[in-house]
């Protein structure tokens, strides 16, 4: 009787673990979209920033924007929020609501660490002062539906 109890306890216990790891992984990879596009402020490309999407679930994935705007983003298939942020190159700048100067000129582009890493790099680009709504995707009136497989979605800033 005690070895019954047991081997059902085992059992139930596999079972159970099994269901979590099954319903507690990544996406599939089919779920997902590859986005590439250019980010565009008043009709020339945005040169240097981040571009971030956020889906209703949750997922929050962003690239940095190139010094032609280019950027690519893997998302889940779906609508989306987007946030485009270039504050980081200001001159001393970090991000989040940073404004100073506002000269647009060239600012010094800050020494970044990869995440897991020691090693600095240099984020590239020119900051250009773009309107603070963007850096926020729930204020922005940026929105995207991502497809399944490569697209291509260019992001107009007013």
């Amino acid at each position: 009787m005690a070895l019954r109890r047991c081997v059902g306890g085992t059992a139930l216990t596999l079972g159970l673990l099994v269901l979590v790891v099954g319903c507690s992984g990544k996406r599939k990879s089919a779920e997902y979209g590859e986005v590439s596009g250019r980010v565009f402020y008043k009709g020339s490309p945005l040169p240097g920033g981040r571009i971030t999407f956020v889906a209703p679930d949750g997922y929050n994935g962003g690239d940095n924007i190139d010094e032609k705007g280019n950027y690519k983003i893997s998302a889940p298939v779906g609508p989306v929020k987007i946030g485009v942020d270039n504050s980081m190159l200001l001159k001393g700048g970090g991000g989040g609501g940073r404004r100073g100067g506002g000269s647009g000129a060239p600012a010094k582009m800050p020494s970044l660490k990869r995440p897991g890493s020691e090693e600095a790099h240099q984020l590239p680009g020119r900051y250009v002062n773009i309107p603070d709504k963007y850096r926020h995707p729930d204020e922005s009136g940026l929105t995207y539906t991502v497809q399944s497989g490569s697209q291509t979605h260019d992001v107009k800033l007013d």
